[in-house]
This record gives C-alpha cells, structure tokens and sequence, in this order.
C-alpha cells in the first residue's frame, strides 16, 4: 500500500425492526430490501461484527464467501469495508467471493479463524425478484448459537452508527494477498498477531479458562493480578511460571531485564496500575457504577475530550463489557465498564463484592508506549493522567469520602 491510511468512517445509521436473524444468525430476506433500503445491509453487518467483542475482534481472521448470486460482489465489498473498519485484521476470500457454506466451515475450523461471513439464501432463487441473505459462522465453524442470534437482533434494534472504509477497495478477480493500511482507531494484539495465535478476553476468575482450555483454544492463561498457568490444571500455578521463566532464561541466555526490554523494543511498552477501593458501602458503590454507566454509555459521551496538563485524550469506544463463551455461547454481562481513548489507552471500572456486607470497587488504566525513549517512566507518572480523569468522572473520593486507594498494584 501507498499514501495516506485508507480513513475510517462513522456513518449515522437509524435500526430496523425486522432484522431477527433466523435459526443460525441468518437474515434472509428479498433482493430489493438489501439494494434499495438506506443502510439495510451495513446494519446488520455492523450488528454481526459488533456481537464479537472488541478484543476478540481486534486483529482475527474471518472467512467471506458468497454463492454468486444478484448482489453479492456489492455486499462483499460493504463486508470488507466494515470488517476492516472494525479491526478485523485478515479476511479469507476466495477469487471471485464464491465459496459454499460448508467450505467456508471447514476454512474457518482449518486456520482458527474467529468466524465468517456468508452471502447466501440458501435454496431461494436469487435476482432482482429473488432473495438475498446472510450468514454468521462463529469459531467452530457451525451456525451462530441462540444466544449469539439473540444478541446481533439486540444490537441491530438499538444501532446508531456503523464503521466503515468507503475508500477500501480489493479486487476479486485477482488471486494472492492484497494489504491496506488504515486510520483504525483500535490497535491489534501487537504479540498475538506477530505470532499469529488468537487471544481471548475473559471477565475475571478461572473458570472462565477452563472452556477454552477444554477445547483446545488455549494453552497459556493470566489474570490482571498476574497469575498465570498452563492447561495442565485449571487454577494458577506458581511453581509453574517460576519454571517457565527459568526456562526462557535458559533458552534466550539473558537476564529477565533484557528480555523484557528486547520484547518493549519489538512491540511497545504497556503501562497498567489498578487502584482498589475496598470496604466500602454496596449501596454506594451501586450508584456510583449506576451513574457511571449512564454517563459513559450515553453517545454524547464518544468523541468527549479530556485535558490533563499536556495531554489530550479523546474517547474512542465505551462499553459495558460482556463475555460470549466461544465454546458454549454462555453470555455473562456487566464486567466492568470499560473506556477506550483514541491512541489505545483505557480506563476500566469493576465492582467486586469482597464480602457479604462490603464491596470493593476496581479502577484500572492502562497506556501504550511503542516509542523506546518513552520505555523508562514510572508507570503512575504515565498514567497519572487517565487516573486524573477517572476520578474526575466518578467523583469516587468525594462520594466515598476516601482520600485514596486502599491498595495500589
């Protein structure tokens, strides 16, 4: 690629009610619905890629296929614009986009891609008079469970906007890799992409491994907290990482200082700190989470710019996180509130109850540094910004009437 990054577009968009998915994650529906209704497709396109959460998103790869049939080259087109505008980092599409349904499930179980497209509806006689549909694959290359179908008509009742990069153009007809580079707002896992294996955001606690571990997605786990094991067990394992860290030692022959400033060099620096706020009220903490949700979630919130001494942050994304289990489709919701800055910096909040009577509630931030002169700083003068801000936006000092943390980590 050449020139500038290809730009990234935020169209305003308003829902339509009849864009259920049937069984599968499917939307089958006439011809002329997708070509002359404003936005029908980008919708619930955006609605599919918007079901996959933004860190399982971030830098996968998805299979497109189409059975040829009257507005397909058009809808592949809209599919790649989207996917790249939403941080999809490698689409599999074969030379003309015509790719059967299962060819694209045996693509997607073969290379572990994260799901795919199909452009297709079925038996139903195609053309301008004829149908057209839509087909969600998730990991396994099976239809999209119930409960993800459920989900992509939640998000598609309540869509505002879509990303796309109208500027993007592949050409179909050729075969080999075509490469683009964009204004993408989300950065993928710097690591995880270099070594090409996927990564999976999980909310906090183990068993949440287990079912990724169970089905082979996974061998190397950790928590925030810095546990970290294998799929040997299904719990942290000290002795294990105190192992694995001699034994890479052994193999590198350097000290842990300079592996770990070699690994900075190669991918960049994350700086994170979490402040804990233990023993307080449940009843305050709820509404503090309340109030903060209601203020983060609310679309005038996306695009608010925040000042702290010479640094500017722009907010990017926010969400509600929650986690749909890739193995069994499980939905677990309010995982914390989650704040995600333009240059990949972000600001979460968790409430964890720590007793029957008392709750904690969790602030984390976490900033980029890919600039090696930047590598030395102290993480809490790096993030002394987004803390700054944080608490602005909470007002957890004044409506706990704590001066400060009770643990810094």
């Amino acid at each position: 690629t050449e020139g500038s990054p290809i730009p990234v577009l935020t169209v305003p968009t308003a829902p339509y009610e009849d864009q259920r998915p049937a069984g599968g994650g499917g939307l089958r529906r006439p011809t002329g619905l997708f070509e002359g209704q404003r936005n029908y497709l980008p919708n619930f396109i955006q609605s599919v890629l918007s079901s996959i959460d933004l860190r399982d998103r971030q830098g996968c790869t998805m299979v497109v296929g189409s059975d040829g049939r009257c507005f397909s080259r058009t809808a592949i087109e809209i599919v790649v614009q989207m996917a790249a505008a939403n941080g999809i980092g490698r689409l599999i599409i074969v030379q003309n986009g015509i790719l059967s349904t299962p060819a694209v499930s045996c693509i997607i179980r073969k290379i572990k891609a994260a799901g795919g497209i199909i452009l297709t509806a079925s038996h139903c006689p195609g053309g301008p008079g004829g149908e057209f549909g839509v087909k969600f694959k998730v990991a396994n290359g099976g239809p999209a469970p119930d409960v993800v179908s459920d989900k992509i008509y939640q998000i598609s009742k309540t869509i505002e906007e879509y990303a796309i990069c109208p500027d993007l153009r592949i050409d179909l007809s050729r075969l080999g890799r075509q490469e683009f580079d964009l204004e993408n707002k989300f950065k993928p896992f710097r690591v995880a992409k270099s070594m090409k294996v996927p990564v999976y955001e999980t909310p906090a606690g183990w068993r949440f491994f287990s079912n990724l571990m169970d089905s082979g997605r996974c061998n190397l786990c950790g928590e925030e907290s810095f546990g970290t094991g294998s799929d040997h067990l299904r719990e942290k394992d000290g002795l294990w990482a105190v192992l694995v860290w001699l034994s890479i030692i052994a193999a590198r022959k350097q000290s842990v200082e300079e592996i770990v400033r070699d690994h900075w060099a190669k991918f960049g620096r994350h700086y994170y700190c979490r402040f804990d706020y233990e023993g307080l009220d449940p009843k305050t903490t709820y509404y503090i989470m309340r109030d903060l949700e209601a203020l983060v979630t609310d679309k005038s919130f996306i695009g608010q710019q925040f000042a702290v001494g010479s640094h500017v942050y722009s907010v990017a994304k926010t969400d509600s996180f929650e986690y749909v289990d890739p193995v069994d489709g499980t939905v677990t919701k309010k995982q914390g509130l989650r704040i995600i800055f333009s240059d990949a910096s972000r600001l979460i909040f968790r409430l964890s109850s720590s007793s029957g009577v008392r709750a904690t509630l969790r602030l984390y931030a976490e900033s980029y540094e890919r600039d090696p002169s930047g590598h030395d700083q102290e993480p809490q003068a790096v993030l002394s910004p987004l803390i700054a801000i944080a608490l602005k936006i909470s007002q957890i000092h004044e409506r706990t009437g704590r001066r400060g943390p009770t643990v810094i980590t």
